[in-house]
């Protein structure tokens, strides 16, 4: 698993014929982990290549190039400390909000400007409170995520404590800290330390939406491999386990996160 965070900006595009628009001016991504890192890298260069064109990714230059609609920029770093990200990642985010404000009047709205931490951010260490605050404070963005959280505390005081042991010894199989797991009411909480008004959070639970289905594929996975006579998967059949149990839902629960960014004064 990875901690990424990755950055959407702006929704107009540049002009081109036969093409569909853009969703997107300025892309950053972030993944600390360099095999991922470099397997985005391949996709990227080859649909540059399928479209006849070849789309900026690399880390030297933010400038998208010309009849091109967007700009692409992948990073191998820590998505969960902004405080740590090299000069070349620093750069790349100045540059695409220098571009932005002169793509635009002073009379025309900004574009609007997202952080989505797709499956990772419950991944950060020590917390997510830095790229909440960062996210909000200077980026001035909206954040996206899907996130893990902790399902409600059982009635049953024996059974909250098994349920809390069992996370305990779950938590280094995740590559996550015990404490990034809470509750949606104190996620929220640390949105608002972040800046993020009450009124323009939301979170939704998908829990039913994703636990089973997953662990349904990482046993059929699991089936396909031994059909093959193939030895040593374990770990197929070992997470599809853990999905399952987790699919009760008394552990932990899944849900997507939206926080929305605005200027204070304006409601």
């Amino acid at each position: 698993m990875n901690r990424r965070a990755s950055r959407n900006i702006g929704s107009e595009a540049y002009p081109s014929d036969d093409k569909p628009a853009s969703i997107f001016q300025h892309y950053v991504g972030i993944t600390l982990d360099r095999t991922q890192y470099e397997f985005a890298t391949s996709r990227v260069i080859s649909s540059g290549q399928d479209n006849g064109e070849r789309k900026d990714f690399s880390a030297q230059s933010a400038k998208p190039r010309p009849h091109t609609s967007e700009t692409i920029q992948l990073f191998c770093g820590d998505a969960a400390n902004p405080s740590s990200w090299p000069k070349e990642l620093q750069q790349a985010v100045s540059i695409a909000f220098s571009q932005e404000k002169s793509q635009y009047s002073s009379h025309a709205p900004e574009p609007e400007r997202y952080v989505l931490a797709l499956d990772s951010a419950y991944h950060f260490q020590p917390s997510r409170r830095p790229i909440f605050k960062y996210t909000h404070s200077v980026l001035h963005a909206h954040f996206l995520a899907f996130d893990i959280f902790l399902a409600p505390a059982s009635s049953s005081r024996l059974r909250s404590f098994v349920n809390n042991f069992a996370l305990r010894v779950l938590t280094p199989s995740l590559s996550a800290p015990f404490s990034n797991f809470v509750p949606p009411s104190a996620y929220k909480t640390q949105l608002r330390d972040a800046g993020y008004a009450e009124e323009d959070i939301a979170i939704e639970d998908i829990t039913d939406d994703v636990f089973p289905g997953l662990a349904r594929f990482l046993e059929r996975r699991d089936q396909q491999l031994a059909a093959l006579g193939l030895s040593g998967f374990l770990k197929w059949r070992i997470s599809g386990w853990l999905f399952r149990w987790l699919s009760a839902g008394d552990i932990l629960r899944a849900g997507i996160v939206v926080a929305k960014w605005k200027e204070k004064g304006l409601k």
